[in-house]
Order: C-alpha cells, then structure tokens, then sequence
C-alpha cells in the first residue's frame, strides 16, 4: 500500500519581516517530521560547503520551493530556486562575478542543504536526481527532483 505525503511550510512574520520558517512533512495524516528553524539560527549556522550560504530570504524561497513540490504557486517559482541555487560565483581583480553554469553542482545545494540534512542527504540527493550522470543537476533534472517529492523528502 502506497502511503501519501505531504507538506506544509509556515513562515512567522515580526515587523514586517520574517524571523522563522517551520517546515513539516505529514505521512498518511501524521506528522512525521517538523521543523522550526529562526532567522538567527540560520545566520549562526554553518554550511559544509565550498560555496557561500545563501542569504536568509534565498533560503526561504528555495526551502519553499522543496517543501510544496508539486503544489507550487507558479511553474516559475521552480525555475527561481534553480537559479538561485546555481552561483556559479567567480572572482575577478577582486571582484566577484556571478557566472551561471545551468547546473547546481553538489557543492551549490550542499550551501543549501547543509543547514537542514546531513552531508550524506546532500550526496544521495545529487546522485538521485542526476539522470544523466553528469555529477549535477540541470533544470529539468531539477524540476523532476522537486516535482517528484525526493528534495521535500531529503529534508
């Protein structure tokens, strides 16, 4: 017997601003997981990544996309969370360039990831949705990862 999952992700607003995202995944009507993380905590927070950690609304928006997965807003919104994901961030006579590649690469979505599942996720993450064994992930591969439920589960 199949079981269905879902999600729901809440945001608290204080002044205008939002200072926590709880994040809950719910299996067959039960929770079976839930989440709160505060703006502060994440700021605090370490990633176990090459690449810089996404400022705090990035993450929202992308912990956002993760959670919904098929129930998006907007098809674009998909397409947002890639591309924030995707840094691509070269350094240049000492200025940083952002250089999209079109690929998330693991180091990209362990910046991500890092702050919510551990190093292993991240990988098993990577290999799951890298269809076409590029060792990244592309937008299509992207979008069927999120689409499929696989990036609101490895949370």
């Amino acid at each position: 017997m199949w079981s269905i999952r879902t999600a729901k992700y809440k945001v608290q607003i204080t002044d205008g601003e939002i200072t926590s995202v709880t994040v809950e995944l719910i299996e067959d009507g039960v929770t079976i997981h839930r989440r709160t993380i505060t703006q502060e905590e994440y700021q605090r927070g370490n990633v176990s990544s090459s690449v810089q950690k996404l400022a705090w609304n990035d993450f929202l928006q992308v912990l956002q996309v993760f959670m919904l997965g098929n129930n998006q807003e907007q098809e674009s919104d998909i397409a947002h969370a890639f591309k924030i994901l995707d840094q691509g961030k070269r350094g240049l006579y000492n200025q940083t360039t952002r250089l999209s590649d079109g690929l998330i690469s693991p180091d990209e979505l362990r910046a991500f990831l890092s702050t919510l599942t551990d190093e292993y996720r991240v990988d098993l993450c990577v290999f799951l949705a890298d269809t076409g064994g590029s060792g990244q992930i592309n937008l299509p591969e992207f979008t069927r990862m999120v689409k499929s439920g696989l990036a609101r589960d490895i949370i």
